[in-house]
């Protein structure tokens, strides 16, 4: 590709020396690199293998998300096999996907250049970095998101019909991801209101028969929804929201997660481009920066409502600044091209230099520290022992004496993050039962568990052998379900003080004969989908 005077002046700055643009190049190369390396290496944190049960319980969709995740990691198991990298692969390669539609995208609505700096910073910035790395369902709704992009651009731009098809297939995709995806559709309807020369669309009826595809994709959710009392929309839509408490922390949070998302640098270009807009006193705004806004404004405002009232996660801002990325790039062009001399242009860029720079330093250094220090720092608690512990329950759980068919239940402390962990460590070294089916959580002690409740029935166990793991070390969890078991008994492990962080953080307690469940709060309903208020169990505060 042909570089323009405004790209090569990126890749010469005096100041940062000669070999600035190298280190970066071999910065950026490595952490890829040592991705794909720790992909296979690091262990899963507690949502992948939480998402991996997803994938071993079969479903239209699933309680707290719908159902794309688990078939991103069902089709990366099933080639590659029930291991880190399985679980891990497509998700990566649609992240790879996301930049080369990025590179689509920008290219259709500005330039070459624009394009490829967008498509790269889908794999320089560090959450960025991360989605390809971490199987969650991000990887695929920002693939979604950008394939929707492309759509909606070929439908607008180029005024052909089959671009309404790829958008509405995409649409529905990105929310099989995540539900996210609807302020795709905000987003397009938006661009084609605004705009005057795009209104004559709303008389088409490629458009509407493009939503019905979306719905009919999504359908799956839908089904499983009303099979299931909406557990899900409720979950997402009111349970999660029932109690507003205002706060300027949370917003101020929201704002951080901002400047950690795209950098200080890009997020003032996000500013600058919304002050370009203002400045035009109600002129027809061009058509690409147009497209770049109206992607964008609806999902932040949404999530800076939110903001105000509730907690957010760092990740649920990340589709909307997919399409910013290119106008931001084509920005930073057009401003080097403007300057004259060779000083100046150095101190437009400098700063997008060393921002580069330090993003992929970060990248490399979370990856040769996840390979190298995190097994014996345990600094990062998500990338635990779990293989380690997996094999301590297991040595255990070859030592009680079971009758065939009764093999002993897996409790894990706390709604999900455990116990998935323990699953699926569990599965190469268990050659008798199906770990899926055999580890739990604490929600058949009678709290929370969220999707866990929907893969089994809590009578099923009664009368059967428990081993109940924790990780926090405390033996008051051990007192609260003794009256659950005809004897409770802790082990002593000497393998178990060698994990963790602190001396005792896991434990282990052997418990026999479930003779009793715990009284729900409501009456269970007929399915295995039934909900259970907490009980005696213990809460779980993570998630």
């Amino acid at each position: 590709m042909q570089q323009t005077p405004a790209l090569r002046a990126l890749f010469s700055l005096p100041a940062l020396g000669r070999g600035w643009w190298g280190a970066f190049a071999v910065l950026l190369a490595l952490s890829l690199a040592l991705r794909v390396v720790a992909m296979v290496n690091v262990p899963l944190v507690p949502e992948e293998a939480y998402y991996w049960m997803y994938a071993q319980h079969p479903n239209l969709s699933y309680y707290d998300h719908p159902p794309m995740v688990a078939w991103v990691i069902g089709l990366g198991t099933v080639v590659f096999g029930h291991n880190e990298f399985g679980v891990r692969i497509v998700s990566s390669l649609l992240m790879i996907g996301a930049s080369v539609l990025m590179y689509a995208f920008g290219r259709m609505w500005f330039s070459r250049s624009a394009a490829l700096l967008a498509a790269v910073l889908l794999q320089l910035l560090p959450l960025y970095f991360a989605v390809g790395f971490i199987a969650t369902m991000d990887g695929a709704l920002l693939f979604f998101w950008m394939l929707c992009l492309v759509g909606v651009s070929v439908a607008l731009r180029e005024d052909r019909a089959w671009g309404w098809y790829v958008a509405g297939l995409a649409l529905g995709a990105a929310m099989l991801s995540k539900y996210t995806g609807v302020f795709l559709g905000a987003g397009t309807l938006l661009a084609v209101v605004v705009h005057r020369p795009w209104r004559h669309h709303l008389r088409s009826v490629h458009p509407y028969l493009a939503v019905l595809l979306a719905l009919a994709a999504f359908s799956p959710v839908v089904i499983w929804n009303a099979q299931h009392h909406w557990d899900s929309f409720r979950f997402q839509f009111v349970d999660r929201y029932a109690r507003e408490s205002f706060s300027p922390a949370h917003f101020l949070t929201f704002v951080a997660y901002q400047f950690a998302v795209v950098t200080p640098l890009l997020l003032i270009g996000c500013g600058y481009l919304v002050w370009r807009v203002l400045r035009r006193s109600g002129r027809l705004l061009p058509a690409r920066w147009l497209i770049a806004l109206c992607f964008s404004v609806p999902l932040l405002a949404a999530t800076a409502y939110k903001a105000i009232r509730y907690d957010i996660h760092i990740n649920w801002t990340l589709p909307l600044f997919l399409s910013l990325f290119p106008a931001i790039a084509q920005c930073l062009l057009v401003r080097v091209r403007w300057l004259r001399t060779a000083a100046d242009r150095q101190r437009c860029v400098s700063g997008f230099a060393r921002t580069a720079i330090i993003c992929a330093a970060i990248n490399f250094g979370l990856m040769a520290y996840l390979l190298t220090l995190q097994p014996r720092l345990q600094l990062i608690s998500a990338f635990g022992p779990w293989p380690q512990l997996a094999r301590i329950v297991e040595d255990h759980e070859d030592q009680m004496v079971h009758d065939p068919g009764r093999e002993p239940l897996i409790v894990a402390d706390g709604k999900y993050r455990l116990a998935s962990v323990l699953a699926f460590y569990r599965r190469p070294i268990e050659h008798d039962v199906d770990t899926s089916e055999y580890t739990t959580s604490q929600w058949i002690f009678g709290g929370s568990g969220l999707g866990f409740p929907y893969w089994t029935q809590r009578e099923r166990w009664t009368g059967n052998d428990c081993i109940y793991v924790i990780d926090d070390g405390d033996d008051k969890s051990f007192s609260e379900i003794k009256p659950l078991f005809a004897s409770v008994e802790s082990v002593q492990d000497p393998r178990l003080d060698q994990l963790g962080r602190k001396k005792g953080q896991y434990r282990i307690a052997i418990c026999k004969a479930l003779r009793q469940l715990p009284p729900a709060p409501q009456p269970p309903l007929a399915h295995a989908g039934a909900r259970y208020a907490a009980g005696p169990g213990r809460s779980d505060a993570h998630r």
